[in-house]
């Protein structure tokens, strides 16, 4: 959609042989709102969350042409990252809030 939320520091960058795995600490108001295989955005990049380790900590796998195209290549741990959480969630949450849910 185009809108920060807020930024996510990066904690770990692992090499693996598919490209890399990328973990990253979000704020706690954002993380329910983070869902295991749910959408997220990442300096306007669109991931699939591939992992949920920790409390707010994500994973997302990113693969070679994406980080050929990109700049996630300097992403190092202590790195701040523009996070967009999926609008779903919080579009299901005004509307319980509406309802008195």
């Amino acid at each position: 959609m185009g809108h920060i939320d807020s930024t996510a520091k990066v904690t770990q960058v692992v090499k693996r042989e598919t490209g890399l795995e990328i973990d990253m600490e979000i704020p706690e108001n954002l993380s329910k709102y983070v869902i295991h295989r749910g959408s997220i955005a990442l300096n306007g990049i669109s991931f699939t969350v591939a992992e949920l380790p920790e409390k707010n900590i994500i994973r997302v796998a990113v693969i070679p042409e994406t980080i050929r195209i990109t700049n996630i290549s300097c992403w190092q741990p202590g790195s701040l990252i523009n996070v967009e959480v999926d609008m779903m969630g919080k579009y299901i949450e005004k509307l319980m809030e509406n309802r008195g849910i």
